[in-house]
């Protein structure tokens, strides 16, 4: 430091510049020592220069800034390093030596850390079981929804649930191992799972515990409690389902009444007995039937009035009405089996079995009077067929009308009909299935394969173990304080600790 300028003026000299050069170059090349016997004291003012001289020359101030700063890496250099702390195997042997007994206290030590840490530490058991899980239905079983990896594993999470473990829980007496103010169902629910094995129907149940009888009780408690919910679940859903479907029967049964009511009602409005085909085949053979009485009727005209014009008589002419009379007296009972007795049909033919009776009555040999009124009779018994006829083949299109209108209400009410038996029949297996249910024979069942054992030894602490990493762990911290303190007496200002 003996190239400052000796005075703030001396910056603007020539040869201050050049003095301030020659420090730089000489503090660059100088070498710094391994071991200074002393420290450079770093100087308590450092050079200031004002900004009226580094106004004046502007180029000065960064050679005073490369000064100051080369003077401070030298006395970083020259400071010497801090002492190194380390150990040798020579160490190692001779606390082995001379601490033996440290050694041993620590060990032992560690070891009745052990034994306090196992008398103080709650044994924990662990239980397991398994448990099986099937789907049965009406003769067979169902396995390709029991056997799915989805439906096991929702089952798992069913049994693990709070609902199922706070039932289990609730039918076994009260641990031993918990507190007043413990939560028994909480206490539960932390020490058991449940998980499915992949790829089979099988539930792994496991219980880790202070109690073992208590956890293989409650594992044997759930499974019991699910299997009732799940028989309760199934046979709630198979009632609900007989309900629906004998409702729906009942409907339908509502509609087939509706439909039969109104096919009555054409029937009485119509004054049909029977069916609608069976009535237009009835009027049918009567339209068929006063046709031929018809042509008969005018038959017998004809020939009357050409016996008349010959002049000739009839040799029997009760023979003739006769006839008609049964003829008459056979359609009247056909009609009154089809019709009513005041439909116009039997009407008329009461009449003409009492015109025929009387006819038949007052016969008298065959005489052209008798022919005269022959005649008359004929014309008017075929006058009469005549209106008949027309009053006929109008019922047969109102017949036939409504046949067609029956037909198509027949044919739904057959579809109904159809249907309804097939819904009966599916009611009936429905009440078959509700009542296997109700006695448990249906539905998702349960059943432990594996049955909980109450084990004989802890899971957790394990003695041997825990005896084992207390000793070790003593005996590492009276090593590490033997060795430390060996270090300190024979070297105090290495190790200061």
């Amino acid at each position: 430091m003996h190239h400052w300028c000796h005075s703030i003026n001396d910056v603007d000299d020539v040869n201050c510049v050049g003095d301030i050069n020659r420090m730089d170059d000489k503090m660059n090349k100088s070498e710094v020592p391994n071991e200074p016997s002393e420290v450079p004291q770093v100087p308590s003012e450092v050079p200031k220069v004002p900004s009226e001289a580094a106004s004046r020359n502007p180029d000065l101030l960064p050679e005073i800034v490369r000064a100051v700063v080369n003077e401070f890496i030298g006395v970083v250099q020259h400071t010497p390093p801090p002492p190194v702390i380390g150990f040798t195997w020579g160490d190692f042997v001779e606390v082995l030596k001379k601490r033996r007994l440290f050694l041993l206290i620590g060990a032992i030590a560690g070891a009745q850390l052990a034994v306090l840490t196992l008398v103080f530490t709650t044994p924990l058991y662990g239980v397991s079981a398994q448990v099986v899980i099937t789907q049965q239905a009406p003769g067979q079983l169902i396995d390709t929804d029991a056997g799915s990896s989805a439906f096991i594993a929702t089952q798992a999470e069913v049994i693990n649930s709070l609902t199922v473990v706070q039932a289990a829980v609730a039918t076994l007496p009260r641990p031993a191992h918990l507190e007043p103010e413990d939560d028994a169902v909480a206490d539960a629910l932390n020490a058991v799972n449940a998980s499915a094995i992949s790829g089979t129907r099988v539930i792994a149940l496991a219980y880790l515990g202070a109690d073992a009888n208590y956890g293989a009780a409650l594992l044997t408690a759930m499974v019991d409690v699910y299997l009732t919910e799940a028989r309760s679940t199934t046979r709630s859903g198979q009632a609900t389902l007989l309900d629906t479907k004998g409702a729906e029967l009942e409907k339908l049964r509502e509609e087939i009444a509706r439909r039969e009511s109104q096919i009555n009602e054409m029937r009485r409005v119509t004054g049909i007995i029977g069916t609608a085909d069976e009535a237009a085949e009835a009027q049918t053979e009567r339209l068929n039937s006063r046709v031929g009485e018809l042509m008969e009727a005018r038959n017998r005209r004809i020939e009357a009035e050409s016996r008349l014009a010959t002049g000739g008589v009839t040799d029997d002419p009760r023979s003739s009405l006769k006839e008609d009379l049964r003829q008459a007296k056979s359609e009247l009972a056909i009609a009154s089996i089809m019709l009513t007795a005041e439909h116009p049909t039997v009407v008329s033919a009461k009449r003409n079995v009492a015109v025929l009776e009387a006819q038949l009555a007052s016969t008298v040999d065959g005489s052209r009077g008798a022919l005269r009124q022959q005649i008359n009779e004929a014309t008017r018994r075929e006058a009469e067929l005549t209106t008949i006829e027309a009053q006929s083949r109008q019922r047969l299109e109102v017949i036939e009308l409504h046949r067609r209108e029956e037909n198509k209400l027949l044919v739904e009410l057959a579809r109904l009909q159809l249907q309804a038996d097939e819904w009966g029949r599916d009611v009936s297996d429905q009440q078959l299935v509700a009542q296997l249910a109700q006695a448990g024979d249906v539905g998702i069942g349960a059943r432990i394969i594996a049955e909980p054992v109450v084990p004989d030894k802890p899971l957790w602490p394990k003695k041997k173990f825990v005896l084992l990493a207390g000793t070790v762990l003593g005996l590492t911290v009276s090593f590490v304080f033997a060795l430390v303190s060996l270090r300190r007496r024979r070297d105090p200002g290495v190790v200061n600790w």
